[in-house]
C-alpha cells in the first residue's frame, strides 16, 4: 500500500516539478522545433513581447480648437490624423439654464447630414449664470467636423449655436 502513495505522491508533483524547469523545457522546445523544420514541417511561434512601433491607442488630444458666438463657446480637442475627438465642451453663458442639454453632432466627409447626433446635460455655475458641458468620447474616429449647440428638453428646439469646429481630417 506505501508502494501505491509513493507512485502517486511521485505523480501528482510531476507536474509541479516540470514547471519549475523552464530551461530545460526551453532547451527540449529548441530541439523539437529545429527537428521539425528539418522534417520539412511549418512551425509557429507565439511571442508576447511588446513590438516597438505604432503605438497600440491613438490618443485624441493632438490638437484644439474653439470658437465663441452669440454668449456660447465651443472647444474641441481632436487627433488630425485620425479624426478621433478626445473632449468636447460647450458653455452658456448669461441664460435660463432649465431644461437644457448640449447636442453634439459628428459630421464625416462623404455623408449627407450628421453622422451621429448626442444629447448631454451640464453643470450649472450660480455664480455667474453660466452652464458648462464637458463630454470625453474618445471613441469618434474619422470626424471631419463637430457642431455643439444648445439645445431645449425634451423638444429639442436650439436655444443657442451651433457652433462648429473642423478637425482637418
Amino acid at each position: 500500500m506505501k508502494k501505491v502513495r509513493y507512485a502517486i505522491g511521485a505523480l501528482g508533483a510531476a507536474p509541479a516539478v516540470a514547471l519549475m524547469m523552464p530551461a530545460a523545457n526551453a532547451a527540449n522546445a529548441a530541439n523539437a522545433t529545429a527537428g521539425a523544420a528539418h522534417a520539412g514541417k511549418t512551425v509557429k511561434f507565439v511571442s508576447l513581447a511588446h513590438v516597438k512601433g505604432a503605438p497600440l491607442a491613438t490618443s485624441c488630444d493632438v490638437d484644439h480648437t474653439h470658437n465663441s458666438s452669440s454668449g456660447m463657446r465651443g472647444y474641441i480637442s481632436y487627433d488630425p490624423v485620425s479624426g478621433c475627438i478626445g473632449f468636447v465642451e460647450g458653455h452658456r453663458y448669461n441664460s435660463d439654464h432649465v431644461s437644457r442639454q448640449m447636442r453634439v453632432r459628428f459630421y464625416r466627409s462623404g455623408t449627407v447630414g450628421p453622422a451621429s447626433t448626442y444629447y448631454r446635460n451640464g453643470v450649472i455655475h450660480s455664480g455667474n449664470d453660466s452652464i458648462t458641458y464637458k463630454w470625453s468620447p474618445n471613441v469618434a474616429v474619422g470626424v471631419t467636423m463637430v457642431c455643439e449647440a444648445i439645445v431645449s428638453d425634451p423638444f429639442h428646439g436650439v436655444v443657442a449655436g451651433p457652433l462648429c469646429q473642423t478637425t482637418g481630417f
